[in-house]
């Protein structure tokens, strides 16, 4: 079973521990060729970025380890609004933690609160193709009407319930 948190970035542990996280996801896509740049491996950078966004959640599953985040993609704490809507910027499943539901049930937790979704997918990632196309089952693909938009090997997908 899982949790969604909200990340305290003033709270040094749950910090660190948060930024060996998003470390561990910056290495999984460079090891599926994603382009990431050479300024965001910088420590000083992902810590600057951790500590002035609010946007970013966890899940931390029952034995207290932090399996995957989200960082939700507006500055002004997307998971606590009423909007309805909401740009899932990155998501993580840790490799560990895969094929255990875990993915699935961490936007099962998002999808409770928001009706409407966009996102970017790297093209070249077949499982987190798959994996976006088992999840928004039921929703209306609303992709060509907003334009179909690619970045750096990054489709855009946007989702209504």
């Amino acid at each position: 079973m899982l949790t969604i948190k909200e990340l305290d970035a003033k709270n040094e542990e749950e910090r660190k521990k948060f930024i060996r996280l998003y470390k561990a996801y910056e290495k999984e896509l460079r090891e599926i060729g994603a382009d990431i740049p050479e300024w965001s491996k910088e420590d000083e950078f992902t810590f600057a970025r951790i500590k002035n966004d609010s946007d970013y959640v966890y899940f931390e599953n029952d034995k207290g380890e932090y399996v995957g985040f989200a960082n939700l993609g507006t500055n002004s704490n997307t998971f606590s609004s009423l909007k309805g809507e909401v740009y899932i910027q990155d998501f993580c499943i840790l490799k560990k933690y895969r094929r255990k539901g875990y993915g699935t049930e961490a936007i099962k937790l998002i999808q409770k609160k928001y009706k409407t979704f966009s996102l970017y997918v790297y093209k070249k990632n077949d499982t987190a193709v798959k994996f976006w196309g088992k999840m928004f089952d039921g929703y209306e693909d609303k992709t060509k009407t907003v334009g179909i938009r690619c970045n750096n090997g990054f489709v855009f997908h946007y989702f209504v319930k």
